[in-house]
């Protein structure tokens, strides 16, 4: 009898992993071009600032302020002067800011945007870097770092800085928004790279029912 229940048990929780497996996710909203390879043979002109014989925006961002892409086209990269990344980045001196509108989330369910920033190497101020989604504040440097709260470059090759901002998302489509500010009014550039959302999973119904059954079976064993 013991046995026949054991394989009772057993042939439940494996259906419950297929349903739970077969449950469908959340799709990930699309950010274009988060990681600033788009549109890059374009950025011809030293130093790579948009406008002036460059594009007058970067693909798939609309901004205002001191922004742009480096390396340019020839190689040469001004602004990302330290740290160990050496793909194509964004770049946002002085007071600027870039920002896109993001479709497909779920309302109510929760989600993380996750981005990698650095400081440009120069110039005697730092940034000061700011993230708001449909323009309420989701982070800040001001929170990481010593105040005034600017980014201190990474030096050297060293890995860029990582943030994940975890929030609920309260629309279907959301403005994203990357903003930076020297800390004391001087010349300042933050960096940026690979912006990105993902959703965060939780457990569905199979799931919790295979856990309490995985329990049960536990506590007979026992």
């Amino acid at each position: 009898m013991l046995k026949r229940n054991a394989n009772w048990l057993r042939g439940i929780c494996a259906t419950l992993i297929g349903i739970a497996l077969a449950s469908p996710t959340l799709a990930a909203p699309n950010v274009v071009n988060g990681d600033f390879e788009t549109g890059i043979d374009a950025f011809t002109v030293w130093p790579g600032y948009t406008g002036g014989g460059n594009p007058e925006q970067i693909e798939g961002w609309i901004g205002e302020g001191g922004r742009g892409i480096n390396p340019i086209s020839t190689g040469e990269a001004p602004f990302r002067d330290n740290g160990g990344n050496d793909t194509h980045v964004a770049l946002l001196q002085g007071s600027a800011y870039i920002e896109q509108t993001v479709g497909g989330f779920t309302v109510g369910s929760d989600y993380t945007l996750s981005l990698d920033f650095n400081a440009r190497n120069c110039c005697g101020d730092m940034p000061i870097g700011m993230i708001t989604l449909n323009g309420i504040d989701a982070g800040s440097t001001v929170d990481l770092f010593p105040p005034p709260g600017g980014i201190i470059p990474v030096g050297d090759t060293n890995d860029w800085y990582h943030a994940d901002i975890d929030f609920t998302a309260p629309t279907a489509d959301i403005v994203l928004r990357i903003t930076t500010a020297p800390a004391t009014g001087g010349d300042s550039t933050m960096l940026v790279d690979n912006v990105s959302f993902r959703a965060v999973p939780e457990p569905g119904s199979a799931t919790l029912m295979l856990l309490g059954l995985l329990g049960f079976a536990a506590r007979s064993r026992r």
